[in-house]
């Protein structure tokens, strides 16, 4: 059965939660480095960001209902989201027109969780998203937005007790902007996604803990982004595929 992507993320995420936190005790060489896991969090939800910044633009319906949906393997999922179409003067549009419209402002919620004999885990986002730059004949679109989300997994182990792990965030969309030719620059041309992920873990070996980190993904036009995460820099290469641990490493771009 394949692995739903959130899912994966929180599969993937889910070793860091055994490192040593500001009050757990010293960490010990067999520890994941958190630092590196949660610029691996923040570059997955970045492009899980930049594909649905790439869906914004067109003449979908103005509102979808919320639905529920039964994906197998005990996975259900309910979104719902609405659209609105505003001209040069920000009155509002029965719909999208290629030259007319101004600005497109985009609402959505996401349920989902899965229930399995060892493993239940639950994630809920929400987001508001602007795209403007929109009038006439444009060759460049600029995105702003901010939103929250949550992600929750729990384990129960061998002997019955039960490991949970927490991954809560909020996050904004600065000014990011992308050219309307994807083909000729897939890239964002310029701005920036910030996030602030909360890592909360009880029931494990090294004991409880809560930890917040920040996070900022600076875009410049090429496939290498820069990810800053509590003044550490990593790069991210946007080509990688989402949750690829090759899609980020340590150091400055002149250090590739």
């Amino acid at each position: 059965m394949r692995t739903p992507r959130w899912m994966a993320l929180a599969l993937v995420a889910s070793p860091m939660l055994a490192c040593s936190e500001s009050n757990d005790p010293v960490a010990t060489e067999s520890d994941v480095d958190l630092v590196a896991d949660v610029a691996l969090i923040a570059a997955e939800a970045a492009t899980a960001d930049l594909e649905i910044l790439s869906n914004l633009v067109g003449d979908g319906p103005a509102a979808t209902p919320g639905a529920g949906d039964a994906l197998g393997g005990g996975v259900t999922s309910e979104r719902n989201r609405s659209i609105t179409f505003l001209d040069e003067s920000g009155a509002e549009m029965d719909g999208y027109d290629a030259l007319l419209t101004a600005s497109i402002i985009r609402t959505s919620n996401l349920t989902r969780s899965i229930e399995g004999a060892r493993i239940t885990a639950t994630q809920e986002s929400s987001r508001e998203t602007t795209v403007s730059g929109l009038l006439g004949e444009e060759t460049v679109r600029t995105f702003d937005g901010a939103g929250s989300e949550s992600t929750s997994r729990a384990v129960v182990t061998g002997d019955d007790s039960t490991r949970t792990y927490a991954f809560d965030g909020a996050f904004r969309i600065l000014s990011v902007v992308r050219a309307v030719d994807r083909a000729a620059q897939p890239w964002p041309l310029s701005g920036s996604i910030e996030r602030e992920v909360t890592v909360t873990r009880t029931g494990t070996a090294t004991g409880d803990g809560t930890r917040t980190h920040a996070t900022v993904l600076t875009f410049d036009g090429t496939q290498f982004a820069t990810l800053v995460v509590d003044g550490e820099s990593f790069v991210v290469d946007l080509s990688q595929p989402r949750g690829s641990r090759d899609s980020t490493r340590r150091g400055t771009r002149g250090g590739r």
